[in-house]
């Protein structure tokens, strides 16, 4: 069986702000395989495995149930009217027991600001893939800011 941790961090005070058309730097965020049942996958075809918003990160991996496929999109600040700002992150997970990809779940987080700068980014350091239950399997972790920054 698989399942997910997220870890997401509310109203993060103190990071730089994004301004609007801006992705910050959370360009990549390294990956950590730590299991001998888990092995980096190969290349993706994201016209098979379609996502919202800018393309941030992919990473595929192999594990008992066959290639995974996690895509990370967003959307950076951007304007809804006059009052009202929005940031959007998208996460998707794809398992390719045969030959096309199929939808195993999908994360998605907005944030909405009346008049500051909003942001939805990963954090800085890793995306741990680990089989914790060790049933060959892998479980997908990560941690993300969803900021309204005033």
């Amino acid at each position: 069986m698989r399942f997910i941790l997220l870890i997401p961090i509310l109203q993060f005070i103190g990071l730089a702000c994004i301004p609007e058309g801006k992705t910050g730097d959370a360009a990549q965020a390294s990956v950590v395989f730590d299991s001998t049942t888990i092995r980096e996958g190969g290349p993706i075809d994201t016209a098979q495995t379609p996502f919202e918003g800018e393309l941030i990160q992919t990473v595929t991996w192999v594990d008992q149930s066959g290639k995974n496929t996690l895509v990370l999109s967003g959307r950076p600040a951007y304007a809804l009217n006059e009052d009202l700002r929005r940031a959007e992150f998208h996460a998707y997970a794809f398992a390719t027991p045969d030959k096309l990809p199929h939808p195993q779940w999908l994360l998605e987080e907005v944030v909405d600001s009346c008049y500051c700068d909003c942001a939805v980014e990963l954090a800085e350091g890793s995306i741990p893939i680990r089989d914790v239950d060790q049933d060959g399997v892998a479980e997908v972790f990560l941690m993300y800011f969803l900021n309204d920054l005033c």
